[in-house]
């Protein structure tokens, strides 16, 4: 999906973006305390407000990803490393 993403969208582009909201905390190099929001996106799509866009349909590829599922299920696709 992020590889369609960049693809199909500019940068200032906006966007609707479906998903489920995460907030995790973790401790950087220096010892500070940091709170991070990540969006685990389900569906993305060009906004229509002001502008038009154009549906092409992705090619599929070899080994395509069931609906819902993640590479990473455990904890949901997300890793418990800094975001940088």
């Amino acid at each position: 999906m992020a590889e369609n993403a960049a693809e199909s969208l500019q940068r200032g582009s906006r966007v609707i973006v479906q998903g489920t909201v995460r907030q995790r905390s973790y401790e950087d190099k220096e010892g500070v305390k940091r709170t991070v929001y990540e969006i685990q996106a389900e569906d993305i799509g060009c906004s229509l407000k002001f502008a038009a866009c154009s549906v092409k349909k992705a090619e599929r590829q070899d080994n395509p990803v069931p609906a819902g599922a993640t590479a990473n299920t455990d904890n949901g696709g997300f890793s418990d490393d800094p975001p940088f």
